[in-house]
């Protein structure tokens, strides 16, 4: 069975989205259609810029996030992100974050990015961003795979179990605010079929399963 993240997605670090500038310092990477992951065993850390392919506009953003995981197991490496605006890519915000929060499994986890240093560009105009792990003597894997708002509900979908009355799935993120259940049984049609709306319980129960295998989404309207 498949699991879905959904969230107010801004923007990813697959290629379409996002394109790197080289050299890349004291870092090594690979980006494919959904991510972009850095590796690196120096101390003094490394640093990886680039750009987004459409600019971005986050006047109404609470509170940005970074849709990410970790491979194997996970040493709590400190980063930092920095935003740019516009065609001279002035200083937006300086964030920071860590792997912390992470688990080993690989899952993908919203990690919350604290905003340290205020800058004069213009938030409704980003267009860079450079990504630096701090080092300090710890090893990185780090997979980027989206930026998210994360002062929106962001249901992410902690449980699954088939049960006899049916197939079960458990979310948190949403507090009471409604979400929509969706089901589908072949992906690469791109069709969803919304079997359960306005769901605040934060769990729901598949009465319906159809024969097969079957994927699940939690969705806010």
């Amino acid at each position: 069975m498949k699991i879905f993240l959904a969230s107010a997605l801004l923007t990813g670090f697959g290629s379409g989205f996002f394109n790197i500038e080289e050299p890349a310092t004291n870092i090594d990477y690979q980006q494919n259609s959904t991510s972009t992951t850095v590796t690196g065993t120096d101390f003094l850390g490394g640093t990886l810029g680039g750009y987004f392919s459409v600019s971005q506009d986050w006047q109404s953003v609470g509170k940005i996030g970074l849709r990410a995981s970790v491979a194997g197991t996970n040493p709590n490496s400190y980063f930092l992100v920095e935003f740019y605006s516009g065609p001279s890519l002035d200083l937006v915000g300086v964030y920071e974050g860590t792997t912390e929060s992470l688990p080993a499994s690989g899952s993908l986890k919203d990690i919350e990015l604290s905003l340290i240093l205020q800058g004069s560009g213009n938030v409704s105009d980003i267009r860079g961003m450079q990504f630096t792990w701090a080092g300090e003597g710890y090893p990185i894997n780090f997979s980027m795979h989206s930026l998210v708002d994360m002062s929106k509900a962001n249901p992410q979908i902690t449980s699954y179990k088939l049960e006899p009355a049916g197939f079960s799935i458990k979310w948190t993120g949403t507090g009471n605010v409604p979400v929509d259940v969706q089901r589908s049984t072949n992906l690469s049609t791109g069709v969803w079929l919304t079997i359960a709306t306005g769901v605040t319980v934060r769990e729901y129960l598949d009465t319906s399963t159809p024969a097969g295998r079957a994927f699940y989404r939690v969705v806010v309207p």
